[in-house]
């Protein structure tokens, strides 16, 4: 094929070579959209387990668990941060994000579409612990590198808001409930305490433990003086002197006496017995309430302490900073794709006229029929 068939083509079949040259274009245009760069911004957080305070016995056994760097990850990821980084998002990163990610003309989203932003949001942050600290590495990737760091800087500060909040809600809730029960709890400490100190005036008990000591060893002379009548008694006996001796009589009166006395005192000591028994079931309830009462009184403490706190403990260990802009050099684009749709159209071209079995020329007759012109009309 020579020049004057190559420009024979160019001019019977240009438009082949039109076509492919636009659809060439079209299609490098598209490219070039879609192939814009995507920037990443990072920053990120440290976690300080306290060990020290008020606060440290409640907080770090749990802080310190070995899925706790997993937990921060999840939340960090979760919709409810999604959201709340969407709204704190405004001006021109918030009008790119609907850009991007919304229809054409698309100003203020509907509720389906903030939807629709904040998948894509959780989509595009990548949130990546530390392997031996308590740092969480948290990435943001956009077409536009001030928009990206924006977003990042957002999701770290919206999470330390949130983990305050998962922090001081429960306890809220649970300072609440404490300071309902605290009112119960102190009105069954008292009853209990009313209780005891109410029997003890009955039972007329100033030191009941003095009181027993006294009695038992009242007890003990009794039986110590019932030995003595019984010797007594004996003695009496072996000299033979009768029933009706008035030695004899005196004798058997003392020793039954002594029984007696010593009856009516072991029935004593066993009444005080039985009120120490209920005395100390007394002290045992009061001791229960005032522990139970004790110990909700701390935990409401502690659970308002809680709900005042004003500090996460999780702040922001690095910055986002945009990263450098790359520019896209569209001219080079579309003159490579006018070039490429040129030589493609051109050789589509050539590649159907070596197909096309019709003679336009004396050159095609001599060539295709081999046979000499002899003339031409």
């Amino acid at each position: 094929m020579n020049i004057e068939s190559l420009f024979r083509i160019l001019v019977t079949r240009w438009p082949w070579i039109l076509t492919a040259m636009v659809l060439t274009l079209a299609v490098a245009f598209l490219a070039a959209q879609r192939l814009a760069p995507e920037y990443k911004a990072s920053t990120s957080i440290v976690l300080d387990f306290p060990t020290n305070g008020p606060l440290s016995a409640s907080n770090s056994g749990r802080q310190l668990g070995s899925d706790y760097l997993m937990t921060q990850v999840d939340i960090i990821r979760s919709p409810r941060v999604a959201r709340r980084v969407l709204a704190e998002l405004v001006g021109t990163t918030r009008q790119e994000l609907i850009k991007a990610y919304l229809a054409p003309g698309t100003i203020i989203p509907t509720e389906a579409q903030n939807a629709k932003l904040v998948d894509q949001l959780r989509e595009n942050v990548v949130v990546t612990p530390s392997r031996d600290s308590r740092v969480i590495f948290i990435d943001f990737m956009f077409s536009s590198p001030d928009a990206t760091a924006a977003v990042a800087n957002a999701f770290a500060k919206v999470y330390i808001d949130v983990s305050l909040e998962l922090t001081v809600q429960p306890a809220t809730r649970q300072a609440a409930w404490f300071d309902d029960q605290i009112a119960t709890l102190r009105a069954r400490l008292e009853t209990e305490q009313s209780e005891l100190s109410a029997y003890q005036k009955q039972a007329g008990i100033i030191n009941l433990d003095e009181r027993l000591d006294s009695e038992t060893k009242r007890l003990d002379q009794l039986s110590a003086s019932l030995v003595e009548a019984q010797a007594r008694t004996f003695d009496v006996r072996s000299r033979q002197l009768g029933h009706r001796h008035p030695e004899y009589q005196r004798a058997i009166k003392r020793e039954l006496a002594i029984v007696n006395a010593l009856d009516a005192q072991r029935e004593k000591l066993f009444g005080l017995k039985l009120e120490r028994d209920q005395i100390g079931l007394l002290a045992q309830d009061l001791d229960s309430a005032r522990t139970t009462y004790n110990t909700a009184l701390e935990r409401m403490y502690e659970a308002k302490l809680e709900s005042q706190l004003s500090q996460s403990n999780a702040s922001v260990l690095s910055t986002a900073v945009a990263p450098p802009r790359e520019e896209t050099n569209f001219t080079m684009i579309y003159l490579a794709a006018i070039l490429l749709g040129f030589f493609g159209g051109l050789a589509l071209a050539i590649f159907v006229e070596l197909f096309d079995r019709r003679l336009h020329n004396e050159r095609d007759v001599i060539e295709v029929l081999q046979l000499p012109v002899l003339g031409s009309i």
